[in-house]
């Protein structure tokens, strides 16, 4: 939301190109023009550049898992990279084929694989407790969320902290690392909102959401696991990410083709993440040009996979390294992040003094022009009085003609 709020406001408030330098104006001035904005710039190519590649890598190893499940192919480190190189080239085809065509059919049809996965899991699965939990994990939420907010697992050792880096810390890059590119589609689609109508739609809709999605597929694994027959936690306690999903819609009505439904989402998804990270990055690189050409943004989709393919290669450590570079990589852009917060209070702060000042000057107009109004009556009823007060006293001093008293007329002046 910072991200995007901030674009925003440089994009359509101020007139400036989409790029992230331009966020950091109100702070910096003229020198965004300069180092510092190549600076900033660079930053969040790079951070966009790693979010993505380390997508494609959780992606593959989702999607190779899910393939060995089905008895489809062997989760071998060839497979995972034949999957990188399908992807990308499925990603190639949709960046030639332009925004308004490749990008928007597998977004649509992203989105309707996403609705009818989720509604075939809530209503095959235990739909009364799900909606139960949905209820109960929300208000479970805005009960611990201060706390959680505050938790280090302090008193749980080397545990605690080995469980928070590979959890927590590395979410957290991994988000952070998406904002530029998350920051810039939400600012071009927001467009003539209002800054309260957008928090309001940034912070409501994507949560609500979230909050089912997760009330859904988690519920269902957590009902498997305390009321059904298990298997998806192993005797030590541990969870293989990878084949979760694929393990709990195995055993639904429909598991087969479930699989292969679930398998094609995430190929689309990261498909189009690939596609629109690659536009971002092209944006960016080409100092805020909407529509980059072509093979700019070829370049970073192929550059995104050459570093996700690196990142799996790296020993046998690949989940390891991906999640390290995530969280490498978020570090500088948090900083840019907070003098983007920064930046834009002080923005918003000049524009409310602009407006106060504003105001008033239109008070006072509207004043001055009131007061105006009233003293130019009053001074044409006291003028008009005094001529009708000296007419009158004029005609009380001229002497009557002979033949009779003056008449009306006469005494107006008429006879003059």
């Amino acid at each position: 939301m910072v991200v995007g709020l901030s674009i925003a406001y440089a994009v359509h408030r101020r007139g400036r190109p989409i790029s992230i330098r331009w966020t950091l104006e109100p702070l910096l001035g003229d020198r965004v023009k300069g180092g510092w904005g190549h600076a900033i710039d660079v930053v969040a190519l790079v951070g966009t550049l790693f979010g993505v590649a380390t997508s494609l890598g959780l992606g593959v190893l989702q999607i190779s898992s899910g393939l060995d499940t089905a008895g489809i192919l062997a989760a071998t480190k060839a497979t995972q990279v034949g999957l990188i190189l399908c992807i990308t080239a499925l990603t190639i085809v949709s960046v030639i084929s332009g925004v308004g065509k490749g990008m928007k059919w597998l977004s649509n049809i992203n989105l309707v694989l996403a609705g009818l996965l989720l509604l075939v899991v809530l209503f095959a699965g235990p739909t009364l407790f799900l909606l139960r939990e949905f209820v109960q994990s929300i208000g479970n939420y805005l009960q611990n969320v201060v706390g959680l907010t505050f938790n280090t697992l302090a008193f749980s050792g080397a545990e605690g902290e080995a469980w928070q880096a590979a959890w927590t810390t590395f979410y957290w890059g991994w988000w952070m690392s998406w904002a530029p590119f998350v920051g810039i589609f939400i600012a071009r689609i927001s467009k003539g909102r209002t800054v309260r109508e957008f928090v309001a739609g940034v912070l409501l809709v994507p949560t609500t959401l979230g909050f089912l999605w997760f009330s859904v597929l988690g519920g269902s694994a957590i009902y498997r696991e305390i009321f059904g027959q298990g298997g998806l936690i192993a005797e030590d306690g541990s969870v293989q990410t990878e084949n979760a999903l694929f393990g709990l819609l195995g055993d639904l009505p429909g598991g087969p083709a479930l699989l292969i439904g679930a398998i094609l989402l995430i190929a689309i998804f990261f498909i189009t993440s690939a596609d629109s990270g690659a536009l971002v990055m092209s944006m960016i690189s080409t100092g805020g040009d909407p529509n980059p050409k072509n093979w700019v943004r070829v370049f970073w989709a192929a550059l995104a996979a050459l570093v996700a393919i690196s990142l799996l290669l790296v020993g046998d450590t690949g989940l390891s390294s991906i999640q390290t570079a995530a969280i490498l990589t978020a570090l500088p852009f948090s900083i840019v992040m907070l003098l983007m917060c920064i930046a834009t209070a002080k923005a918003f702060h000049g524009e409310h003094q602009a407006w106060q000042a504003a105001q008033r000057k239109a008070a006072a107009a509207a004043m001055a022009d009131r007061v105006s109004d009233q003293v130019s009556e009053s001074m044409s009823g006291q003028v008009e009085r005094q001529v009708q007060e000296h007419l009158a006293d004029y005609s009380s001093e001229q002497p009557a003609a002979p033949g009779g008293p003056v008449t009306g007329d006469r005494r107006s002046g008429r006879e003059l």
